[in-house]
């Protein structure tokens, strides 16, 4: 199996052959993969990373409906578009997201729920930001 790359099959033709969890036995990369049209959830159940995931181009939105958490996005380097991709701006505040980085991930409403308080024409933060 893991000889399909090497003998010239593309990542295409092995998943039309049906194979989907072997595809990073085989060698394919991530990058891929998704050119080939697995879904994140397929080459997460293949045992790709998030951060692999997220080197083979597949957009944070995707990543979510593959089932990669908050706290994995987060770790892999998505930051913008987690509000849009469907994680909680309370979520994104319990891993440690400064108040920046809560508004760059797309947070325009819910710092408050997600436990920052308005403070003189600033947001201050409820409870320091762990180290």
């Amino acid at each position: 199996m893991q000889d399909l790359k090497y003998c010239g099959f593309s990542c295409a033709e092995a998943r039309e052959a049906g194979f989907s969890r072997e595809i990073r036995i085989c060698n394919y990369s991530c990058a891929e993969a998704r050119a080939a049209g697995f879904s994140v959830g397929e080459v997460r159940s293949a045992g790709f990373s998030c951060s692999e995931v997220r080197h083979g181009g597949y957009p944070v939105a995707e990543v979510r409906q593959g089932g990669f958490s908050c706290q994995e996005a987060l770790e892999a380097g998505y930051l913008e578009g987690l509000a849009e991709a469907g994680y909680s701006c309370s979520e994104a505040r319990a891993l440690g997201c400064s108040c920046v980085e809560v508004r760059v991930a797309g947070f325009e409403r819910g710092l408050k729920l997600a436990g920052r308080v308005r403070d003189s024409n600033r947001l201050a933060m409820s409870r320091p930001r762990p180290h």
